[in-house]
């Protein structure tokens, strides 16, 4: 699981690192295409990561139920995202949102990262503890 989280806390990274990426290249449609290439792979590996912990998670009791609410809950802040996105884009126009998203990576991988290390152990102490 460990790895899992670091895996996630690095998709993190990369992906805040590719939007201030293209907040600094040049408006053309190849710095776009090739940019949002980018992006959408890096997006990509965050979902495999986020599932597999999801998967982890479930454990085998009722696990299609478990990963189905998992799953549908970490749909809410991509959808509150998109939100945050668009009312960037029509204030501030795209070096704005992209200056958002920017800013919300980065305050997300500091609030992860302590949770995660907040938590680091806790549910082998559980399991010993049983």
């Amino acid at each position: 699981m460990k790895s899992l989280i670091g895996v996630l806390l690095l998709a993190g990274a990369l992906m805040t690192a590719c939007t201030l990426t293209m907040l600094a290249a040049p408006k053309t449609p190849a710095s776009f295409v090739s940019l949002t290439l980018v992006y959408a792979c890096i997006g990509g590996m965050a979902y495999a990561a986020c599932y597999a912990v999801v998967l982890e998670a479930a454990g085998t009791v009722a696990a299609a139920s478990k990963c189905d609410l998992l799953i549908s809950i970490s749909n809410m802040p991509i959808a509150a995202m998109t939100m945050i996105d668009g009312a960037a884009q029509t204030r501030w126009g795209s070096d704005g949102m992209l200056l958002t998203e920017t800013l919300v990576g980065l305050g997300a991988i500091v609030f992860f990262a302590g949770v995660a290390a907040a938590t680091r152990g806790k549910a082998a102490d559980r399991l010993t503890m049983a």
